[in-house]
């Protein structure tokens, strides 16, 4: 239901903010949908951003080589032996 103003003769004029004020109104369920459909946008790239670098890491860690075991060789009462080091 919308509401008119009546400008009765010699009232002063309806500020500026006044009819700013009662154009948001309208304005406002337009800006959250495009607000929106903006950020449904940047999940979409987001989310495809996250699927490469978990390709990249996944990839990463395929061709990776193990680090070697090292050991060291050391005399105990039973003789020679290797630890890991």
């Amino acid at each position: 239901m919308a509401t008119r103003k009546v400008q009765t003769p010699g009232a002063p004029e309806p500020d500026q903010s006044e009819l700013q004020e009662q154009e948001q109104p309208e304005q406002q369920p337009q800006d959250q949908q495009h607000d929106q459909s903006e950020l449904l946008a940047r999940i979409a790239e987001l989310t495809k951003e996250n699927a490469a670098l978990k390709r990249k890491l996944t990839q990463a860690n395929k061709t990776e080589a193990p680090e070697p075991v090292r050991y060291r060789t050391v005399l105990g009462p039973n003789g020679w032996t290797q630890e890991i080091v």
